[in-house]
C-alpha cells in the first residue's frame, strides 16, 4: 500500500502488486482485503483520487494533467470515478474548495 501511495502513477495491476509483494494474485488479494477491508484495485483508485484532491485544491494544473499525474490514463475515467466518490466532477469540486478557502481567508482577516 505504501508503494502505491508513493508511486500512484505506476501502471499497477493486481499481478504487479502481487509480484511486488511475493504472493500469487489470489493470495495477495485475500490478504489485502483481510487487512485493509478493501480490494487492492479499489484502494489504488482511492489513493489516486485522494492525491488528485490535493492537486485540485493546491495547484493550478488542469484536470487532464492531474488525472495523468496520479495515474489515470483516461481523464474521462478519472472524472467519472471522482464524480462517483464526491458527487460532483473534479473541476466543480475544485471551485468549491477555492471558494471555501477564500471565505476562510476573509473571515480570518476581520
Amino acid at each position: 500500500r505504501g508503494e502505491m501511495a508513493r508511486e500512484p502513477k505506476n501502471k499497477w495491476s493486481l499481478a504487479s502488486m502481487a509480484e511486488f509483494c511475493g504472493y500469487s494474485e489470489s493470495r495477495f488479494s485475500a490478504l489485502y482485503r483481510q487487512y485493509y477491508k478493501i480490494s487492492p484495485m479499489a484502494d489504488l483508485i482511492h489513493i489516486r483520487i485522494e492525491n488528485a484532491k490535493l492537486l485540485l485544491a493546491y495547484s493550478d494544473m488542469k484536470v487532464l494533467e492531474i488525472a495523468e499525474a496520479v495515474g489515470f490514463a483516461d481523464p474521462l475515467y478519472f472524472t467519472r470515478r471522482f464524480t462517483e466518490c464526491y458527487g460532483i466532477p473534479p473541476k466543480d469540486w475544485r471551485k468549491t474548495q477555492r471558494r471555501t478557502s477564500l471565505c476562510g481567508m476573509e473571515k480570518r482577516k476581520h
